[in-house]
């Protein structure tokens, strides 16, 4: 009877333990830490990979649309925290111009690459202006740059 009263005792502070414990587990849990700061503001994100920087975090894409030109996926995104844009797109492997401009013509970000996949530009500071991602590729056989394809915020 004694063994008996003892696992009642110890199944009960098992349990108030884990009524105790549980509140605090799913605070730990809420309270999580932030995703990391940015690295830059203002004009000191331009032509700044926004990964890198933490821009990205909490970004989202504005618009998307198919290159009618080349057939890849063009987005551009923006970053609420950073306030800036850049271009993303999946890549055919091609040599690549992918820039972001403004679109009252200011400024421009250009980045080059030859890659197959996901890639994107530098970003841009755009915090009152709309702007465009755009894509250029050297088309072959004649590897002479083709036509521009952008997407923008309209």
């Amino acid at each position: 009877m004694q063994m008996l009263n003892s696992r009642r005792r110890i199944g009960g502070l098992l349990a108030a333990l884990a009524v105790l414990v549980t509140p605090l587990t799913a605070a730990t849990v809420m309270t999580a830490a932030p995703a990391s700061a940015a690295t830059c503001s203002g004009h000191g994100c331009d032509n700044t990979d926004p990964y890198q920087t933490g821009c990205a975090n909490g970004a989202y894409p504005v618009i998307k649309g198919t290159a009618p030109d080349y057939g890849v996926l063009l987005e551009l995104w923006w970053s609420p925290t950073c306030q800036t844009n850049w271009a993303e797109v999946d890549s055919d492997g091609f040599p690549t111009y992918l820039w972001t401009k403004l679109q009252n013509g200011t400024q421009t970000v250009h980045y080059h690459f030859t890659f197959n996949g996901w890639a994107w530009s530098n970003q841009l500071y755009a915090p009152t202006t709309n702007a465009d991602a755009c894509i250029q590729q050297v088309v072959p056989p004649t590897n002479r740059l083709g036509p521009v394809d952008c997407v923008g915020q309209f």
